[in-house]
């Protein structure tokens, strides 16, 4: 519409510079005199051209501007485009986070009460020495009742009085098999917190209604996982323990069950690194 405007004007224009032409020499004779021609051609292009030059200018430059705007408008919308589309991957995350923390929230309700109870029955439970172990045992005129959980958590160096270079092996398996039941605990619980961090709450409310002493002030099977673990030098599990329960990973000096276990993880590493170093001989 707006180029039919300037058209019109440009026209308008065309007609009024040749009217006046008209007006001024139209009352003489027709002229045979190229020369003559040559002027009206020059005042044509003077005039009636410089204004289409400048008509067709103007549309141009309108033009361009109609297509700036409606660049500026594909922007804005393709803008709005990646709003959307940033909100939408936001939401989905968030969904996704949400369904995260309600499943491990979900687990540490249902699950931990679960393993918590089954640690308490099996701390009444024996644990049955290796092989190696039962040719000593016997040697000693002990019986395997000697061996139950729950004492061997109180006297870790009964563990420890097994252990040598030739049965560091076995020594570490029966150490292990006799933590099993918290150390699977430990690790659930590093699981669901990675998760969350903020679930601690529910866990500590958790332990507090079973343990004698609430996770602040860790149950006393729970610390000597760590104190053992502490002895191996296993700085990973060691600091999960640290950042998610919130416990301690120095023991020296502690209370004497749990120095002993610690003890027992640093001799049993010592043992292991060397006989790394006659293998690597």
């Amino acid at each position: 519409m707006e180029n039919k405007l300037v058209g019109m004007l440009v026209a308008i224009f065309a007609f009024i510079f040749v009217a006046a032409y008209i007006l001024v020499f139209g009352s003489n004779p027709t002229s045979t005199d190229p020369e003559d021609w040559a002027y009206f051609a020059t005042y044509l292009s003077g005039t009636v051209g410089v204004t289409a030059v400048l008509g067709t200018l103007y549309a141009v430059v309108r033009t361009l501007g109609h297509q700036q705007e409606l660049i500026d408008s594909q922007n804005e919308i393709i803008r709005d485009q990646k709003k959307l589309i940033s909100f939408s991957e936001q939401q989905l995350q968030f969904e996704k986070r949400k369904r995260e923390v309600d499943l491990a929230y979900d687990n540490i309700k249902s699950l931990l009460p679960m393993m918590i109870d089954y640690i308490e029955v099996s701390l009444n439970e024996m644990v049955m020495p290796t092989e190696s172990m039962k040719v000593v045992i016997r040697d000693r005129g002990q019986g395997y009742s000697y061996y139950i959980r729950k004492d061997l958590f109180e006297h870790a160096n009964r563990i420890t009085s097994f252990l040598n270079e030739d049965t560091v092996g076995d020594v570490e398996s029966y150490a292990n098999m006799t933590l099993g039941p918290v150390i699977r605990t430990h690790l659930f619980l590093f699981q669901q917190l990675k998760v969350s961090p903020e679930l601690f709450n529910v866990v500590d409310c958790q332990l507090d209604k079973r343990f004698a002493r609430p996770l602040r002030s860790p149950g006393f099977y729970m610390l000597c996982v760590m104190a053992y673990y502490s002895g191996l030098g296993d700085d990973e599990f060691c600091e999960k323990g640290k950042r998610f329960l919130n416990m301690q990973t120095t023991f020296e000096g502690e209370d004497r069950k749990l120095v002993n276990w610690y003890e027992l993880g640093v001799k049993i590493k010592k043992l292991n690194s060397a006989q790394l170093d006659v293998l690597n001989k």
